[in-house]
């Protein structure tokens, strides 16, 4: 509740092209199905193929706060080089603002030797900031991974690999139409563990 009160929602506030604020995570989707709830007739049976799920996908991303863009990375494997590569595509975005904020988690690679010294370097104008421990639900980011596996992966069965993928990239290419849901969505509302259900996802 502190680092949300006195850390998050000002920047949240102050987010703006000058100094833009960043949700950063990865996600890990496998290629296999993922059965969701739906709608079906009384006594129909539906089934759902499936593939074996040992393969998975490794999206680097990052939610822009103020205008709610994506910047996101497809990667062999999330390493502290894999991290620096989508934070310097996030301060491309960005030539003239500074700092530039972003929300990371604990990860190893995220607190290696590595990225402290990218961090450090005088010219850099990125600002870490690392949420507190097991606490996803104050990345909203979090929040936007959902919201794409749901709509990529439930109740979906894509036979192969390349099929996978490029169910992941026409969401991306097509974003702009998720544009109403999304904004119900990523909202400066949060949950704490320990208080009663509020509709925060």
């Amino acid at each position: 509740r502190a680092f949300v009160a006195q850390t998050l929602l000002p920047l949240m506030q102050a987010a703006d092209e000058r100094s833009p604020l960043y949700f950063v995570d990865a996600t890990h989707p496998a290629h296999t199905g993922r059965p969701a709830h739906g709608w079906m007739r009384k006594g129909i049976t539906r089934e759902l193929r499936s593939n074996h799920g040992r393969v998975h996908l490794n999206i680097n991303g990052a939610l822009c706060w103020h205008d709610r863009s994506i910047v996101h990375r497809q990667e062999e494997k999330i390493t502290s080089a894999a991290m620096i590569a989508l934070l310097e595509d996030i301060a491309a975005r960005h030539p003239s603002a500074s700092p530039i904020s972003v929300v990371i988690d604990n990860a190893k690679y995220n607190i290696s030797r590595e990225i402290k010294e990218w961090f450090g370097r005088e010219a850099c104008r990125i600002k870490p900031i690392y949420l507190p421990s097991y606490a996803p639900n104050l990345n909203m980011i979090e929040r936007f991974w959902r919201f794409m596996k749901r709509k990529v992966l439930h109740n979906k069965y894509y036979p192969k690999l390349a099929d996978f993928r490029a169910a992941f990239d026409a969401f991306f290419a097509t974003i702009g139409g998720w544009k109403a849901e999304l904004e119900t969505l990523l909202t400066p509302k949060f949950h704490f563990i320990g208080t009663p259900a509020n509709g925060i996802p």
